[in-house]
């Protein structure tokens, strides 16, 4: 949509081309950058809402550094909760394992 005001102001109207372009446009925020466009897919459209502090609300507000952080942060946690998933199912493995020696050896 920026595009689109730009051109609108600079030429006074828009041509059908620059219509056609924006109606193929599969999202309205501005995104002059490959890092932008990269993160409005990935981060953005895969989103149904976007809730008050998130790396992508940051992002499209023009945040980035935050969105950045946030986005490292919310990664960091899904690996924490991940490596403590792991954790988790290799000692009730561990402990299936002594429960079944020890109903074996009774």
């Amino acid at each position: 949509m920026d595009e689109a005001v730009t051109c609108f102001r600079a030429n006074s109207r828009l041509s059908p081309d620059a219509i056609r372009e924006l109606r193929a446009w599969p999202y309205p925020w501005r995104t002059p950058t490959m890092p932008d466009r990269w993160f409005v897919r990935r981060r953005v459209l895969s989103r149904d809402d976007l809730a008050g502090h998130t790396a992508a609300r940051s992002w499209l507000a023009g945040y980035r550094r935050k969105a950045v952080m946030l986005f490292l942060s919310g990664q960091h946690q899904r690996l924490k909760r991940q490596r403590n998933n792991r954790k988790r199912r290799a000692m009730d493995q561990e402990e299936a394992k002594e429960l079944e020696t020890a109903i074996a050896g009774a």
